[in-house]
């Protein structure tokens, strides 16, 4: 994170990687959620670089484990949904985004509890996804339509 705040992705980037590569020799794919946080980053770092298809796939691949390995419910599962949902929304993928978004807000809803921190800030990403959607694509009752059906309750503008 120190080389990324320096402005040395690159660096960065090259230290994550031997470290996954270390973890793995180690542990095999066994024992995903202990090196987690550093795949996490990577794909954060591969983010920031404007890197989006790695960045995706990385969080794809993890996102995939965490759901074999915690469940679809899971707190860290979700958290990783959201991950994914917003490099999904940073490339515009607006369908995939909200498909994401929308299964971890009712996963935390139901976890969680609907007036839990981390609910709400997941119906907050909604409701921007909501608005990049309307000012980009006009696609507001299409959109509006997908979260009623799905009894997620969006902020007004």
């Amino acid at each position: 994170m120190i080389y990324s705040k320096q402005g040395r992705s690159n660096d960065a980037e090259r230290l994550l990687e031997q470290v996954l590569a270390a973890n793995k020799a180690i542990s095999g794919d066994k024992y995903l959620q202990g090196f987690q946080m550093s795949r996490s980053r990577l794909a954060t770092t591969y983010g920031n670089e404007g890197n989006w298809d790695e960045a995706q796939r990385l969080e794809e691949q993890l996102l995939e484990a965490m759901r074999m390995e915690l469940g679809d419910e899971h707190p860290t599962t979700l958290d990783l949904e959201v991950n994914l949902a917003t490099t999904c929304f940073d490339q515009e993928l607006f369908g995939q985004a909200t498909d994401l978004l929308l299964h971890a807000t009712k996963a935390s809803e139901t976890v969680l509890g609907a007036g839990h921190p981390e609910t709400v800030k997941r119906k907050f990403l909604l409701t921007v996804l909501h608005r990049e959607v309307m000012r980009l694509e006009g696609g507001e009752e299409d959109f509006q339509d997908s979260l009623l059906d799905d009894n997620i309750e969006i902020q007004s503008t």
